[in-house]
């Protein structure tokens, strides 16, 4: 039996499993280094491989990827997982998870035609969802570390989130910590954006915390400006851009809960803006001005 640790803005998360697994580039940034305490685990995942996986029943909640429905004993949470077998992305169903509070318990098939590595474990694990019952949102949205202070930028595909947060690496020497992704843990008194193991294409995806200096919600403008989001289109754009699986009651309920606190707690812009360095520099001197005013 193998067990490997991984910890997610402060939240450890034990994988126990039967066989062998390989770290993924994704995840090796969030393994617990060998050595270190981490034996009270917050959440725990058990994986086992399984000769054949169980048929959804009928009224499941459906998509392109997964199938899953609760137990209508303990009201458990289960979920059967895909993969696209070719082109025309024939459904083939790989694992399945059961999920009792901060246990999971993920079953994968022995057939499946999938490397099973810790990302594929901790996905069909359901990791968004754990990390919502700890707290934390997975935002779409670049961050870059910018003089201590994680600096977001969130909105649509195509809206310019990593285009903002290249200009700021020019112009600033900022760190990018995730070109497509920011975990956001709520604290006293403001809230960590953290890394996470998802980074869409940008390929940039590293472990560091750093607190929220600003969420702006970018678009592309024909001159630069910004101005602050009103409660409800700061808690309606945040909620938009945060990834949860909205047939899950729990999920919807939790990521409703945790965006109304985030956006009580954090200043979030709508920046209007032009894709070169003046960007960068129109918003940093908002945020300094916003700063020096206490405001």
């Amino acid at each position: 039996m193998i067990t490997k640790y991984y910890r997610f803005a402060g939240r450890t998360l034990a994988v126990i499993s039967d066989f062998p697994f390989e770290e993924s580039e994704y995840t090796v940034d969030f393994a617990v280094p060998d050595g270190e305490n981490a034996a009270d685990a917050d959440f725990t995942v058990r994986v086992t491989r399984t000769a054949e996986l169980p048929a959804p029943p009928d009224g499941a909640a459906e998509s392109a990827r997964y199938t899953a429905w609760r137990d209508p004993v303990d009201g458990s949470e289960m979920c059967v997982r895909y993969y696209c077998k070719n082109i025309n992305c024939r459904r083939v169903p790989y694992s399945f998870a059961v999920r009792r509070g901060r246990h999971t318990e993920v079953g994968f098939a022995r057939d499946a035609e999938i490397g099973i590595t810790a990302r594929v474990i901790l996905e069909a694990a359901g990791l968004v969802g754990i990390l919502l019952d700890a707290g934390c949102i997975v935002l779409h949205s670049s961050f870059v570390l910018s003089d201590g202070a994680a600096v977001i930028f969130s909105g649509a595909s195509g809206a310019g989130k990593s285009t903002q947060a290249e200009q700021w690496r020019r112009a600033f020497g900022a760190e990018v910590i995730n070109g497509d992704r920011t975990l956001i843990s709520l604290r006293d008194g403001g809230a960590d954006a953290c890394g996470i193991i998802w980074c869409g294409t940008s390929g940039i995806c590293r472990n560091e915390t750093a607190p929220v200096r600003v969420i702006a919600l970018v678009s592309h403008g024909e001159t630069n400006s910004v101005r602050p989001a009103s409660p409800i289109d700061a808690f309606t754009a945040v909620l938009g851009q945060t990834t949860y699986d909205t047939k899950n009651p729990r999920e919807v309920g939790a990521a409703t809960a945790v965006c109304a606190d985030l956006v009580s707690r954090v200043p979030v812009v709508r920046f209007s803006c032009l894709p070169d360095e003046s960007a960068a520099q129109y918003l940093r001197k908002y945020l300094d001005e916003v700063d020096k005013n206490g405001k």
